[in-house]
Formats: C-alpha cells, sequence, structure tokens
C-alpha cells in the first residue's frame, strides 16, 4: 500500500520512511505484529 502510494505521488524516501514509522507507531498501539492495511489507508489518505 505504502509503495503504490509512494509511486503514484512521488514521495521521497525520507517521506517514506516517516509514513513506515507513523504506520508502525499505530501498530503498536493497536497490539499488532503487522501493519493492517486499514489503518494505513486512513492515514495515507488523510494526508493525501
Amino acid at each position: 500500500m505504502l509503495r503504490i502510494v509512494y509511486d503514484k505521488y512521488g514521495y521521497s524516501a525520507r517521506t517514506f520512511d516517516k509514513f513506515l514509522k507513523i504506520a508502525r507507531t499505530f501498530a503498536d498501539i493497536d497490539g499488532s505484529s503487522k501493519i493492517k492495511k486499514k489503518i494505513l489507508q486512513v492515514y495515507c489518505y488523510q494526508e493525501i
């Protein structure tokens, strides 16, 4: 999901890294060991 947004909007590697860090934080708060697509979609589309 992040890769699609990264490619489509031409984000820099630094921005991509920030997205990953925030997504990892959301997964940690949710108690999940994996980044869930649902949470990632909400965050990515709010930023766009």
